[in-house]
């Protein structure tokens, strides 16, 4: 999802979820990323948000959190 609160300021959210019946090897992954994304002049974007992408495991294997926190980022589109 991606919202305009101006022509250059967005919020965005996304996020997917893949249970056990549509991989092998884990019981159940978890990705969600959620932010503002800024956009000076055309093709440039600088992006600031949080992410959390973390697997359970399946039939004995552990759990494992694999990013968990706050992020800035940036990006050119040529």
């Amino acid at each position: 999802m991606n919202v305009a609160l101006t022509d250059s300021i967005h919020v965005f959210g996304e996020g997917y979820v893949a249970p056990d019946g549509l991989n092998n090897s884990v019981k159940n992954y978890v990705e969600a990323n959620g932010g503002v994304s800024w956009s000076p002049i055309g093709p440039v974007t600088l992006k600031v948000g949080y992410r959390h992408v973390s697997v359970d495991g399946k039939e004995g294997r552990p759990n494992h959190t694999l990013i968990d926190g706050a992020y800035v980022g940036g990006g050119v589109t040529f």
